[in-house]
């Protein structure tokens, strides 16, 4: 072998370990990009909902609207699967708002208060905005919300809010959810030795939300989990899934609006239905459709329903307790099934969703929801929200992410073996 080719191949050798280098180092500064910090336009957007209930309005109101777009916030992080933080003056507003890239394109949207003592239009909000792999521990959250580092201002859109229907109309707005709601939880109730797992379960399958007509809220949660129910197990559910209201609606949620009970003059102009219409109303829907002994039925909670298991039409859905848990949800979610519940206020008035997800992320529960917050308008989106679910107020009863909201009735339906 002559000397040029020994030096050649020495040469090819050298190049190829320095390449390697580089490569290892490019790599270990990329795993190194454990959090990033999220300015204006990078996937977040924040707006500030206006209330427009049927009994009571409220423009420039103290709640907050986040809106996180998986697809935009990972292309420019760089992180795939991570925990959104939002440090407010305010104190530590979003708290570990889990975002994925494999939970899809749709928007994630938490509420949060906006400090205002009294509604103010507020056009911007500074912000300290952050996107990592690991959720922040309690401690290091409370620190970085004395500090806010590197706050940014965002512009604050609109947001419309009317979505009711459980009950009577709703009376006045609902506090919004306040960083010192999440410290007392975390102070009172789980203790620094305390481990705190990560859990999280979804159900992505079958995940289909339509515009709802004025106060709809509850014909609708069931009817989506039905449908779900029809998507993942083949029960064959006669009725298309959309729009529709009253009895001459020849659409899945228009038939549940007619077993219901509930009073409907137009798309925008209805009533509410209490607990006992819910049930009542779904055993009818199934039993005159031949699905009487298609489903297995549980619920958890009562207000206006008796005690102890519930019978209509043939069709019984077993008590599994006076008071609804997390425990319970969050193990029929596991359990792929159908669940949807009503929240409801002291004073009054309410709201019903399809939840499908739950999880305890820093020993701090929440669940996902499916609904439509501006009833009776089709142009606007719906919405796929992340709340904070836990006892708030200390009476026993899980609170919704405010005060003021409390699950008053959670149930869940899967084919019967």
């Amino acid at each position: 072998m002559s000397r040029m080719a020994v030096s050649s191949s020495k040469r090819l050798v050298l190049v190829g370990l320095v390449m390697g280098l580089l490569v290892l180092i490019f790599q270990a500064g990329l795993a190194q990009e454990t959090r990033v910090v999220i300015g204006a336009g990078k996937g977040v957007e924040f707006q500030q909902v206006d209330f427009k209930f049927a009994k009571v309005t409220q423009v420039n109101s103290d709640w907050g609207r986040a809106s996180v777009d998986p697809t935009t916030l990972v292309e420019f992080s760089g992180i795939k699967s991570g925990f959104l933080n939002v440090f407010t003056q305010l104190g530590w507003s979003v708290v570990n708002l889990p975002v994925s890239i494999d939970d899809g394109s749709v928007p994630v949207v938490t509420y949060f208060s906006l400090g205002l003592d009294k509604p103010t239009d507020i056009g911007e909000l500074p912000a300290y905005v952050e996107f990592r792999i690991d959720p922040i521990k309690f401690e290091e959250g409370l620190e970085l919300a004395k500090k806010l580092p590197r706050v940014f201002e965002f512009e604050v859109g609109v947001a419309i809010w009317n979505a009711e229907g459980f009950g009577e109309p709703i009376p006045r707005i609902p506090r919004a959810p306040r960083p010192t709601d999440f410290i007392k939880h975390w102070e009172l109730h789980l203790p620094p030795q305390r481990a705190c797992p990560l859990v999280s379960y979804t159900i992505w399958g079958g995940l289909v939300n339509i515009q709802a007509a004025r106060s709809q809220c509850a014909p609708m949660a069931v009817a989506n989990s039905l449908q779900y129910l029809e998507h993942e197990s083949g029960i064959s559910i006669p009725h298309e899934h959309w729009r529709g209201q009253g009895c001459d609606s020849t659409m899945l949620v228009g038939q549940l609006d007619c077993h219901m009970g509930r009073s409907v003059t137009s798309r925008c102009s209805g009533g509410g239905v209490n607990p006992e219409h819910i049930l009542t109303g779904k055993f009818s829907y199934l039993d005159d459709n031949g699905l009487s002994g298609a489903l297995v039925h549980e619920h958890q909670g009562f207000s206006s329903i008796p005690n102890g298991d519930l019978t209509r039409h043939g069709i019984t859905s077993q008590d599994k307790g006076a008071r609804v848990t997390l425990r319970w949800i969050c193990d029929q979610i596991e359990r792929d099934r159908a669940v949807f519940l009503c929240y409801g206020r002291d004073t009054g008035g309410g709201h019903c969703v399809r939840v499908f997800g739950c999880g305890e992320t820093e020993c701090v529960p929440w669940l996902m929801y499916l609904h439509d917050a501006v009833q009776c308008d089709d142009t606007h989106g719906l919405e796929q929200v992340h709340v904070n679910t836990y006892d708030m107020d200390g009476d026993g009863i899980v609170n919704f992410g405010s005060m003021d909201r409390e699950i008053m009735l959670a149930m869940s339906a899967y084919p019967r073996p």
